[in-house]
């Protein structure tokens, strides 16, 4: 739950250390790759303390969303000069274009809420971030 990194190349690699051993994750090297390819493009800060690094790649064999929480911040060279304190790192096979910008859409929404990030900020474990998390789920 807490990252360590602290710009933003190192919180892709960090969370997609997590991905390692995640069965849907067929090539880590190369979704690592292109996670960091589209990130040197354009910064995916999205404003408010928040980051959603995303990529697709032959990597991966489904879609992965994997979040990170960083109570120091995270230098993530946002237009908004802040750091980023929440990193929603979305992954997703080649062929799944629709899904993986509608996941991203969705979830770039979800976390431009004040009161979700507070929430997410304040979860103790991974099982209190699912749970704010299935909450905005229910509203829908």
């Amino acid at each position: 739950m807490e990252l360590k990194a602290e710009d933003s190349f190192r919180a892709i690699r960090e969370l997609c250390e997590l991905l390692e051993d995640e069965p849907e994750v067929s090539d880590i090297r190369a979704l690592r790759s292109a996670l960091i390819k589209r990130e040197k493009v354009e910064s995916t800060a999205v404003g408010g303390g928040v980051a959603v690094p995303h990529a697709h790649s032959e990597g991966v064999r489904s879609l992965i969303i994997c979040l990170g929480i960083s109570k120091e911040g995270i230098e993530f060279y946002s237009t908004d000069g802040w750091p980023v304190h929440i990193v929603a790192m979305v992954c997703a096979p080649d062929r799944n274009f629709k899904d993986y910008l509608g996941c991203i859409k969705k979830l770039s929404k979800i976390l431009a809420r004040r009161d979700i990030r507070e929430a997410l900020l304040k979860a103790g474990d991974p099982e209190e971030v699912t749970e704010v998390l299935k909450g905005v789920e229910d509203e829908a």
